[in-house]
């Protein structure tokens, strides 16, 4: 059945660009490739499967090409791992001259997932993971050279309950304050490009809290 999956000719000219390296033909025979991580490797028929699955496939697709943005692969369907809802996860290039390390989007659009999108940016050891529902950015979690540090909402005894080099908090504190300074307009530029979608501004300018 996996042979019966197509898509439109302009869709199968960027699944072949967009296309990850583990992808192999379906005539790949791991048994003669050495390496342990062979066996994760997926074949071209069980990838465009997964990505049939995909809701609003050509329009995600026209989007995401028409993007200032570009593709570098499409790893396929993103699973969470918490509730195991499936999105359409990109790898984007970065500029050469880009803080950057890594930007990876996750659209969960018309899935089960209460997220509309998820953004996973990297600089340096950092790496941020930003949550995207009902056009705001709800939630981030932050993790330092691969130890988890946690969100800005828990107490500061739990928040600071590690050691990153033996770094001062209140360095640790102003350079994550400085990454998301410099994150935060990256993003709403980035969902600029995407017209159906409309995220609001993260200025505070723009947003009032009353307290009771």
């Amino acid at each position: 059945m996996s042979a019966d999956v197509s898509f439109s000719d302009e869709v199968e000219a960027l699944l072949d660009d967009w296309q990850p390296d583990r992808v192999k033909p379906d005539d790949y025979d791991p048994e003669e490739a050495e390496g342990f991580l062979t066996q994760f490797y997926t074949t071209r028929s069980e990838y465009r499967e997964g990505i049939d699955s995909i809701p609003e496939l050509n329009t995600r697709f026209e989007e995401y090409s028409n993007h200032s943005w570009k593709v570098n692969s499409v790893k396929g369907v993103g699973v969470d791992s918490d509730s195991d809802s499936r999105g359409l996860k990109l790898v984007f290039q970065l500029a050469d001259d880009s803080k950057l390390n890594e930007w990876e989007v996750t659209d969960f659009r018309e899935t089960d997932d209460t997220r509309d999108f998820m953004v996973a940016a990297g600089i340096g050891s950092r790496s941020y993971s930003f949550d995207i529902s009902d056009n705001y950015i709800s939630d981030f979690d932050i993790t330092v050279a691969h130890e988890y540090v946690g969100k800005f909402d828990l107490p500061p005894d739990d928040f600071w309950g590690y050691e990153v080099e033996n770094q001062d908090p209140n360095e640790i504190m102003h350079t994550l304050l400085s990454d998301c300074s410099h994150l935060l307009p990256i993003i709403v530029a980035f969902f600029d490009e995407i017209p159906s979608y409309n995220l609001e501004p993260t200025d505070p300018g723009g947003h009032s809290i009353y307290l009771p």
